[in-house]
């Protein structure tokens, strides 16, 4: 119980006290706590009180003395939201946390006071905690914010919405009053219902929408009042309130009596402020024009539709009206057009060219500025209209060449290149200056002549033809296919081998690049690759040329038979000695027979076989590895030769054989000094290029001059590598590849018939540079825009090499245009391709490069790949006049959009950039 624990609290740490706590312990607890009578039931607290603060101190008395009157106070219900607390020693009843009369407006506390006897004795108290309203809530709108749509002819005091807004406060805290602040004379709103009127005319064309601010405000009195607010957004609906008008109000023209029927003297423009139909505009002539003139009832355009003629009249007035197609009823209004026409002395002949076509011839390197030809016209009139001006209007050619205005020359004014364009188009006119310009024109055909300008190009960098060994005359290795930009150089291109061919393996067709065979035979197993350089010329003045690389892969013939290392082999072995049970008796290796095959692939593959001397079958040979093994049981003495024989794969196969002889001998006597290997291990290095029977290196075992036998027992991985029987000599028995693996470790049993020792034979397989480095692709492409900034990435090469370790080394080895190889880098360690100059697709918009990687081993192997940059187009260049300056003429009394004269600007950019 709470006062147990108390004075158990109260020994432990109230040491003067004592005498007290004996003589409490002793005492009885007579009397109950009892409560003030003065004390309310109830009181007030505003919600607003603040947290912590004292509301009422709940006094209690107990006669007892000690412990056993000794006071405990606590809220033992109606605290459920815990907002109250009360001091447990003084019975001080504390605000807890923040009330709130909109949630709970009334609590009934049981306050409980105990004193700390035993048996301990209580009273309790119901208190009535009335909350108090407080101004702490500001009115809250319905809605974030109010729409609504009004016809602008809504009649004034009309409602048009209500706002509303609640607060939860109670009397002046929760009434609300509603006021406008956007300042506005065109609405009003009840303070007290939220309704908005309006008050004054409203205009859509004035002011399509109207934005007001609504306040809400509490009506406290005792405390700070509260506010807030909501945007009413109010959309005017249009109504057909207002007829077109004209701009300007009437019109006065002044029209030349020769111009042409169709011709548009004026334009009438109305104007109506209303939306959708209502501001749709029809034009029409009430008075027919007198017959001459019409209005397009759209654009309001005014034509001629009749030959004017000063000598019959004058000056015409025309009534025009604007009506808009508004429902239900449409506006109008009228203006009044006074044509007034001038006399003219007529422009009575065009300009007039000799014919209607000619041509011109230019070389496409000419400079920029080169005369071509000259166009000339003749005009029969006088004075101004008989001046004859050229332009060039039209044609595939505006922008790359211009004209003299006045005397007609044609010019370039762009660089030429016949291919990318071979000829051009032009339409040049000639007009003359008469206030109505007459004009002819004349058609120009010009061709762009080639110059050698463009050495040939080859479909590939390099090609990768096969041709078989051995093969007759004139067989067909690959074609060379090239072709030459430059219009009359394909047909002449003359191909050569020019390097790589110093034993005329093979021809080449100087016209056609057909590589073909000679009669000299070509030989695998002497050279099993050839790398040709063709050149290919053209026949221009100075003639231009480029190189391809033909790499002519040599495939293998059955030419050749197996060869086995010694033409016959004679051993001598350890006597066996007979089981008492034959048939446990195992088949042990004796000898390896090695054969080698200058051919390649399933012409070089071998297999062994005993042919002869094996009638009791007591010999056996491992098919691909020549592994003689024996479960004869030879006594000193006896004598065996076998016959074996090596067969290839090929078609057709090819064979040879040996003599294997065995001499059984006594079994030597035990060495007087136990054998041992002169070094713990052995350590070789052999390169993998080295052939079938390359000795590697000899184990050694001490003492010197004893007989022993040698065996490879264990990590001769697909059996590489032979051990003389009798010295020890480790040998290549097949070929190597130190891609595949590049390390062994062999287990060598050396024994001398009674005792038998091992060693590890490390071997360490180097590699050569037997393989060409291989890009990626043969052809990379790229699209980079003209505007790339100098030293920019704009592509990655990269290669691969089989062989390990080696590191590749990239250069830029030619081009087509010799200028593109200033235009980019390179980077020789990575193959980054970066650009080192400004590009310009103007100039030249494709770049072709040549690549070259090679590696750094002995000897250096090559490869080649071509880079195709294309250049995109960017807006690099402002609009440029055909003519530094334009005049025309144009009587005062011109109508409004009456054609002064043309003016012609032009873009060197393309699509969306001119």
């Amino acid at each position: 119980m709470l006062a147990e624990k108390l004075l158990q609290a109260n020994k432990l740490h109230s040491q003067g006290e004592v005498e007290d706590i004996f003589f409490d312990s002793h005492s009885v607890n007579a009397h109950a706590p009892q409560f003030r009578s003065t004390l309310p039931t109830g009181i007030d607290v505003k919600e607003n009180h603040p947290v912590g603060s004292n509301i009422i101190f709940m006094n209690a008395t107990d006669l007892d003395t000690g412990f056993n009157g000794k006071l405990v106070y606590a809220i033992s219900g109606g605290n459920e939201d815990s907002c109250f607390i009360i001091d447990m020693e003084t019975g001080m009843l504390k605000i807890l946390s923040p009330l709130d009369r909109e949630t709970t407006d009334k609590y009934t506390l049981n306050i409980t006071v105990s004193d700390l006897g035993i048996p301990q004795k209580a009273a309790w108290r119901l208190l009535d905690i009335r909350v108090l309203d407080a101004n702490d809530n500001p009115p809250e709108f319905l809605q974030e914010s109010y729409f609504v749509e009004v016809s602008e002819d809504k009649e004034l005091n009309s409602e048009i919405i209500q706002v509303e807004a609640t607060d939860k406060d109670l009397g002046p805290n929760g009434h609300v009053t509603y006021s406008i602040l956007t300042d506005t004379d065109k609405f009003s709103i009840d303070s007290m219902t939220g309704v908005v009127k309006i008050v004054y005319p409203l205009d859509r064309e004035v002011q399509h929408v109207h934005y007001l601010k609504i306040e809400a405000r509490d009506q406290a009195q005792e405390e700070p009042q509260l506010l807030s607010t909501v945007l009413l957004k109010v959309s005017l609906e249009d109504v057909n309130d207002n007829p077109p008008r004209f701009i300007p109000p009437n019109y006065r023209v002044k029209v030349r009596e020769d111009l042409p029927e169709g011709t548009i003297i004026m334009w009438l423009e109305a104007y109506d402020p209303d939306l959708g139909q209502s501001s749709q505009v029809r034009y029409s002539l009430l008075d027919h024009g007198e017959e001459h003139f019409d209005v397009d009832k759209l654009s309001g355009a005014v034509r001629i539709v009749h030959h004017l003629d000063f000598e019959k009249k004058q000056v015409y007035n025309l009534t025009v009206r604007a009506k808009d197609k508004g429902k239900p009823v449409s506006l109008s209004s009228t203006c009044y057009v006074e044509v007034e026409v001038i006399d003219v002395n007529e422009n009575l002949h065009p300009p007039v060219f000799s014919s209607f076509v000619e041509k011109g011839v230019v070389k496409e390197d000419v400079p920029i500025g080169s005369s071509i030809l000259t166009v000339s016209a003749h005009d029969e009139d006088t004075g101004r209209d008989g001046e004859i001006r050229y332009s060039i209007r039209d044609g595939s050619g505006v922008g790359v060449f211009k004209i003299d205005e006045e005397t007609g020359v044609i010019e370039t004014s762009e660089r030429l290149d016949r291919e990318s364009t071979s000829h051009y188009w032009l339409t040049v006119y000639a007009a003359d200056r008469g206030v109505v310009p007459l004009s002819s024109f004349i058609e120009i055909y010009i061709e762009v002549e080639d110059v050698n300008d463009n050495a040939p190009q080859t479909s590939e960098p390099v090609y990768y033809p096969e041709v078989i060994e051995n093969s007759p005359k004139d067989v067909s290795v690959v074609q060379i296919e090239a072709f030459d930009p430059d219009s009359s150089s394909n047909d002449k291109l003359m191909y050569k081998i020019t390097s790589g061919n110093p034993q005329g393996f093979f021809s080449i067709h100087p016209k056609t690049g057909l590589i073909t065979t000679t009669s000299r035979k070509l030989d695998r197993e002497q050279q099993d690759e050839h790398i040709l350089e063709v050149t290919v010329t053209d026949n221009g003045t100075p003639p231009k040329s480029t190189i391809a690389r033909v790499i002519v892969k040599i495939l293998d013939e059955n030419d050749n038979k197996p060869q086995f290392l010694q033409k016959f082999y004679k051993i001598r072995l350890p006597e066996r000695e007979r089981p008492e049970r034959e048939r446990n008796a195992k088949r042990e290796p004796i000898y390896r027979v090695i054969a080698t095959d200058k051919d390649e692939g399933p012409n070089a593959e071998i297999s062994y076989s005993i042919e002869d001397g094996n009638e009791h079958g007591k010999f056996f040979i491992e098919p691909k590895t020549g592994v003689v093994s024996s479960k004869k049981f030879s006594g000193a003495g006896e004598y065996d030769i076998l016959s074996i024989k090596a067969v290839d794969n090929g078609r057709p196969q090819k064979s040879s054989t040996t003599r294997l002889h065995i001499e059984w001998i006594s079994k030597p006597k035990p060495s007087v000094e136990p054998i041992s290997f002169e070094e713990p291990f052995f350590s070789f290095t052999v390169m993998e290029s080295d052939p079938v029977a390359h000795m590697i290196g000899v184990i050694s075992v001490e003492p010197p001059g004893t007989p022993l036998w040698f065996d490879i027992i264990g990590g001769n991985y697909d059996s590489h590598f032979d051990v003389d029987k009798g010295t020890g000599t480790i040998i290549v028995a097949k070929p190597l590849d130190a891609e595949q693996k590049s390390s062994y470790n062999l287990t060598v049993e050396a024994t001398d018939g009674t005792t038998a020792i091992l060693t590890q034979v490390f071997i360490k397989v180097i590699d050569t540079n037997d393989h060409r480095p291989q890009f990626s692709t043969l052809k990379y492409e790229v699209v980079i825009p003209e505007d790339t900034v100098p030293g920019t990435e704009i592509l990655q090469i990269s290669a691969m090499d089989k062989d390990e370790k080696n590191k590749l080394i990239y250069t830029l080895q030619s081009s087509i245009d010799p200028l593109s190889l200033k235009k980019f880098r390179l980077d020789p360690a990575t193959g980054s391709l970066s650009t080192s100059e400004t590009l310009d697709h103007e100039a030249v918009h494709q770049h072709v490069l040549t690549v070259m990687v090679r590696d750094q081993d002995v000897p250096v192997k090559r490869n080649f790949a071509r880079i195709v940059v294309n250049v995109s187009d960017t807006n690099d260049h402002a609009p440029w006049f055909t003519s530094s300056s334009y005049e025309g003429r144009v009587y005062e009394s011109a109508a409004v959009g009456s054609v002064v004269l043309q003016v012609t600007a032009l873009d060197k950019d393309k699509g969306k950039n001119a």
